[in-house]
């Protein structure tokens, strides 16, 4: 294909790059995560506006991104949840000159817990809190203003062997980050309730 779509291995061809390394335990485990992203490449679907348009659609953009993860889960059901953290950051560097307040260094973080046999055996309950990705830094010196939280709350109700019903509350509390129009607030509460069967 000609200047402007498609290829391979050129800053058209919308292709990542992945090193991935683990090591797990009976109660714990690691991981790291080092990402090399061209432009187009549908990034992460959990990122701000701001951040998606820098790194997903200028074609000049390059990022590198590095994950880490862990977990940790006691051996028996009681008081104490199993622990899953995370934490991202990304630098995105540019072949051509950009205006000042262009995206530099993005991150984003979760931390998770989980109880399980809740009131009765079978039945989980957690929640979550994360930042999805949001920029952290910005050309020119620029402060950036795109922060914003996700919540999730869930229990988990075993009703047979093979079939569990887990409702689940999601709160956002400023989905479009740098791109709330000023002077504005703006959030989102929803919910789901999500069936499993197991065969």
């Amino acid at each position: 294909m000609g200047e402007g779509g498609g290829g391979i291995g050129n800053k058209f061809s919308g292709a990542t790059g992945s090193v991935q390394l683990a090591y797990q335990q009976e109660q714990w485990g690691l991981a790291a995560i080092w990402n090399y992203v061209q432009p187009d490449t549908q990034f992460v679907p959990g990122t701000t506006p701001f951040t998606h348009g820098a790194i997903d659609h200028n074609v000049n953009a390059k990022t590198n991104a590095l994950g880490l993860s862990a977990y940790w889960q006691p051996l028996e059901s009681g008081w104490w949840p199993s622990v899953s953290v995370g934490w991202g950051i990304n630098s995105t560097s540019y072949s051509m000159p950009q205006p000042a307040g262009s995206l530099s260094t993005s991150q984003s973080w979760m931390v998770g817990l989980q109880w399980t046999d809740v009131l009765q055996k079978g039945n989980d309950f957690g929640f979550a809190v994360a930042q999805p990705v949001f920029a952290t830094a910005l050309t020119g010196g620029v402060t950036p203003n795109d922060g914003n939280y996700v919540w999730e709350w869930w229990y988990k109700f075993q009703v047979t062997d093979k079939i569990s019903v887990t409702p689940a509350l999601i709160y956002l509390s400023r989905p479009l980050g740098q791109q709330t129009p000023a002077g504005e607030s703006f959030s989102q509460f929803g919910g789901l309730v999500k069936t499993s069967f197991r065969f």
